[in-house]
This record gives C-alpha cells, structure tokens and sequence, in this order.
C-alpha cells in the first residue's frame, strides 16, 4: 500500500480503535459492537474490508457449522498494532 493510502486508511473513523482492539488479541465480528459501542455493522463490515484488503487484518474462516470467522492483527500491521497495544495499556 502506498503510504498516503495507508495514512487515509488509518486516519478513517473506525480503523484505529480496530486495531487497538485486535492488538489485544483475535476477535470475532459480533464482539466489535460491545467493545466499540456506536459501530454500526455496515461500518464494522466496511472497515474490516478494507483493512483486510491492506493486510492490516487477517480474516480466518474455521470449519464447523455456523462457520466461525476470527479476525485478527494482519501481519502488515505487527509494529503498528505493537504500538497502539503500548498506547492502549497506557490509556487503561
């Protein structure tokens, strides 16, 4: 991605309390609203896309009925998500 696409991607509403969320491990898309109360799952489902689509978010599918849909830190996103966890320990 180039870095003015990734500066717009970042500086979008939802993008970075995201990736402060996933720095703190996997999450799967209904626990996002609870812990971002006001993201609508059309912002939610938006978001994640693009974020996938930039290798920020990793979206993994497991097997079983319903199938289970986990999303966590892309590997794109290691030393970013490294340091919004720093950020997010201190803001707790």
């Amino acid at each position: 991605i180039p870095a003015g696409d990734r500066r717009e991607l970042l500086l979008r509403k939802w993008s970075l309390p995201l990736l402060a969320v996933l720095a703190k491990g996997d999450r799967r898309f209904a626990d996002f609203p609870v812990l971002l109360p006001g993201l609508s799952p059309r912002a939610l489902a938006l978001a994640l896309r693009d974020l996938e689509d930039s290798g920020l978010v990793d979206r993994r599918v497991g097997e079983g009925r319903p199938p289970s849909v986990r999303y966590s830190a892309g590997t794109r996103a290691a030393d970013l998500v490294d340091r919004i966890g720093a950020l997010a320990t201190r803001l707790d």
